[in-house]
């Protein structure tokens, strides 16, 4: 059923009798809560999308709606969700970005034992529980533009599924961890841009499958292994710098460091230090060597670098 771009603000509730309703679009409307008991009678339902209204409560009663796969409530109103969500046995895809959740992640969403995509972005929201570490089918958790403010939360790399992780333009304040990448077993796409830790080449481990990392500032040595990783992973890095002393600022895009699977190699205008390795100029595929306004020292092992 397709009710999407009208001008609803309420619904009939007779609508929740529907038993054998797969499909509810109510997109774009002005919906500001459904009727109460909506969910009652609607077991067969497997798509239900409301994004783009102006609801402000999701009622409790989602455990009559056993095969539900997608529920899609983005840009709307809602301050909470309700905890009934982690019985949702089927759901696969949740999708709540921009609206006003806040406060810690619901912990019960680590019940969604088929979930794999969480979007959460443009929310609240101030930590990531632990509970989430249960989730064994997830491949995406995308929680940019909340207000986390915890540490780099290192229990997800146990998530074996997991590819895409964006907690992008948040307040995350401690120290990087000294993480091992290649502990997220499949990660594609780290996204940690725009917070308020720094972190150091050398904390950072091969991987396999990375090929998208985005960081903030990087400071410290450039670490060897960076030249030896596998000409299919890491090609491409975000860096951005957040010193004010730096040419870069936090809300600037800097530069694309295309690692191995192209041709260039850009580090510049960061803090990295010490010596520059000898295997970054025995790329076979290197044409350009990018790291200006840094505060390297030396030369390279044997003087040759132009």
């Amino acid at each position: 059923m397709d009710l999407s771009e009208n001008n609803f603000e309420t619904l009939p509730s007779n609508i929740g009798l529907l038993s054998r309703l797969t499909t509810l679009d109510l997109t774009e409307n002005n919906i500001g809560a459904l009727p109460e008991g909506f969910f009652s009678n609607l077991t067969s339902l497997e798509t239900f999308n409301i994004s783009y209204n102006s609801l402000t409560v999701i009622g409790d009663n989602m455990p009559n709606c056993p095969a539900l796969t997608t529920m899609q409530l983005s840009y709307n109103k809602l301050a909470q969700l309700p905890a009934t969500l982690g019985t949702l046995n089927a759901l696969e895809y949740l999708y709540v970005r921009q609206n006003k959740l806040s406060g810690a992640a619901l912990s019960t969403l680590g019940d969604l034992q088929r979930l794999k995509v969480l979007d959460l972005s443009a929310n609240l929201l101030t930590s990531i529980p632990n509970e989430w570490s249960s989730l064994p089918s997830i491949e995406q958790i995308i929680m940019q533009q909340n207000q986390l403010n915890t540490a780099f939360p290192l229990f997800l790399k146990v998530l074996n599924s997991l590819s895409v992780l964006d907690l992008s333009n948040n307040n995350l304040n401690h120290a990087l961890p000294d993480m091992n990448v290649g502990d997220f077993a499949g990660l594609v796409l780290l996204n940690l841009a725009y917070n308020d830790f720094t972190a150091t080449i050398s904390d950072l481990s091969a991987s396999d499958t990375l090929q998208h990392l985005s960081l903030n500032a990087l400071t410290g040595k450039i670490h060897r292994r960076l030249a030896t990783w596998p000409r299919y992973t890491a090609s491409h890095w975000y860096v951005r710098a957040i010193d004010p002393n730096c040419v870069l600022h936090a809300n600037d895009l800097v530069r694309v460091l295309t690692l191995l699977s192209h041709s260039s190699l850009v580090q510049s205008s960061n803090k990295l230090t010490g010596f520059i390795p000898i295997e970054l100029i025995n790329l076979p595929v290197l044409s350009t060597l990018d790291l200006s306004s840094n505060t390297f020292q030396g030369s390279f092992q044997d003087g040759s670098a132009t």
